[in-house]
């Protein structure tokens, strides 16, 4: 008798090494001896991430940046959350048909839950992409009260409208912040428009950074309560994962492997281009979507990865 098809899962990503998404959804697997594996893709543009599954029979994927917003035009329906949030963080692949999903505002509004009670809370989202957007919307449907500040005040604006919050320009943080409870940040880790100011030591700050960031090293030298972004991959995870299997994973499992980091010198890459037709997923770290079989292109987007891997 044949052996079962192993399942594929994937998070699909520009850079995408960094994930530990893999980590944590393949040690459920062997736990609950589900017959799959997890991996990383890296793709260029949202309909490649779309082709990929399709043409790969992948069963489920996360998307992470930048194509959280690039890939609805690409699915065949959306769920309600992921239609007001405007970006899509889970893919599921139902025998050809795409369904987009978003559980990043449950990874927001889960580890803030398990300290502050939510409601009237003042909270201030930085930031005006998916990930903000996402915040925000958990955030007011738990019932906090919402700013958005972004270096791009107009975006900010525009969030505000959608969500029926508040906005405000970066230069105006430091007199919001001694009325706010929560600052939630979805900057690029090098960001950090806290700079200078001086944070009241009870604000709780959830960073969706899970590696080194500005904020979140600022956040521990002003005494802050820091939630770090693993928390909210986690909790997205517990979500992502109920959707692909109907069912809870194991959460210390999945906290379990935070912990484990790829060898950079050890690395398992794939190329995949559209001549490949049938790949041999299994074990492999990261898979590299080029427009033709170019090995110079794929080393050099290879390595750009293991360098981001370094240095964060």
């Amino acid at each position: 008798m044949q052996a079962p098809t192993k399942k594929i899962f994937a998070v699909f990503g520009n850079p995408i090494l960094h994930s530990r998404s893999p980590q944590l959804f393949n040690e459920v697997f062997e736990h609950d001896n589900i017959n799959a594996y997890y991996t990383r893709i890296q793709a260029t543009n949202g309909k490649e991430v779309a082709d990929i599954i399709k043409e790969h029979k992948i069963s489920g994927a996360n998307i992470t940046t930048p194509f959280k917003e690039a890939v609805l035009e690409y699915v065949d329906s959306i769920s309600d959350e992921a239609k007001q949030i405007g970006g899509i963080n889970v893919v599921i692949n139902f025998n050809g048909t795409l369904l987009g999903h978003n559980t990043d505002h449950l990874g927001a509004t889960k580890p803030l839950e398990k300290i502050v009670d939510l409601k009237t809370a003042n909270c201030l989202v930085l930031g005006a992409g998916a990930a903000a957007r996402a915040a925000v919307f958990g955030l007011i449907q738990k019932g906090a009260n919402v700013t958005v500040a972004n270096r791009t005040f107009e975006k900010a604006k525009q969030i505000a409208k959608t969500f029926n919050c508040k906005a405000i320009s970066l230069d105006k943080l430091e007199q919001y912040i001694n009325k706010t409870d929560i600052i939630v940040s979805s900057l690029l880790p090098q960001a950090n428009p806290l700079e200078g100011i001086i944070l009241p030591k009870n604000l709780i700050i959830l960073d969706a950074n899970y590696r080194h960031s500005g904020v979140a090293t600022y956040a521990l030298e002003q005494d802050c309560r820091l939630i770090s972004g693993k928390e909210w991959l986690l909790y997205q995870a517990i979500e992502t994962y109920k959707l692909f299997f109907g069912k809870e994973p194991d959460k210390s499992i999945m906290e379990a492997k935070f912990s484990s980091n790829l060898n950079p010198e050890n690395i398992n890459a794939l190329e995949l281009n559209p001549n490949v037709k049938h790949v041999y997923f299994q074990d492999v770290d990261i898979v590299i979507y080029t427009s033709s079989s170019d090995e110079a292109e794929f080393n050099k987007r290879l390595n750009e990865e293991k360098n981001m891997l370094i240095n964060g």
